[in-house]
């Protein structure tokens, strides 16, 4: 995937939560520090396919929180992380290369960046769209309430005040390429799921249906 592209969908996802999280000025650094490992890669990638470069975390992992939930679904109902018993889903280690590839994606992430501190976690898959262009999709999660993205990101169903149980989409325009985030109010943060396509011909709410159908699956491992 070329760099520029790369670096374009780190920005997606590490900016909407940069943009409004309380450890902003982390989150941004991490966000550097992303792109830049972006780069470094492409450079250095040499043919190779799927496989994390010098630098990243190896998307090759045990999914350690994956069905760690409660006996309900724990789906479509707030968050606090101030509790002391908020137990925050990692999408990228938290789930297994076989429920990755489950949910059709490659079993192993290219990037990962996980803070439990903040927290916030998000990794990217490269994937072949109907086209037979790549695309690329996100998985991520933070502790940042829908009222904090007022101005962030421009609400395609749902806004600010959808209840909990709401799947809201929303996109920015910081970037060319096409874009959609699923989101869903979680009791372990809000779970989100960033569709991009580069050079996808299809409309906005076909790239909103691709997120959605990400996240149903993503979802069942909380």
């Amino acid at each position: 995937m070329p760099t520029m592209m790369k670096g374009a969908a780190v920005g997606i996802v590490a900016g909407t939560i940069a943009a409004c999280s309380p450890g902003q000025t982390a989150l941004m650094g991490a966000a550097d520090v992303l792109t830049e490992k972006s780069a470094s890669s492409e450079q250095s990638q040499a043919g190779e396919s799927g496989l994390a470069g010098e630098g990243q975390q190896s998307g090759q992992n045990q999914g350690g929180n994956a069905g760690s939930g409660n006996e309900t679904s724990g789906v479509g109902v707030d968050f606090d992380p101030n509790d002391p018993n908020f137990d925050f889903f990692d999408p990228c280690d938290g789930t297994t290369p076989e429920q990755k590839i489950a949910m059709g994606l490659p079993g192993e992430y290219e990037y990962a960046d996980v803070m439990y501190e903040i927290p916030y976690a998000l990794c990217d898959f490269t994937i072949e769209l109907p086209n037979g262009e790549q695309g690329a999709v996100w998985l991520a999660n933070d502790a940042v309430p829908l009222a904090d993205l007022e101005g962030k990101v421009v609400f395609i169903r749902g806004d600010m005040n959808s209840e909990p149980d709401e799947w809201v989409l929303y996109r920015l325009d910081q970037v060319d390429s096409k874009n959609c985030i699923a989101s869903v109010s979680t009791y372990r943060g809000r779970v989100q799921v960033v569709f991009q396509g580069y050079f996808d011909d299809r409309s906005t709410d076909e790239l909103c249906n691709d997120a959605e159908n990400y996240l149903s699956k993503l979802i069942s491992y909380i």
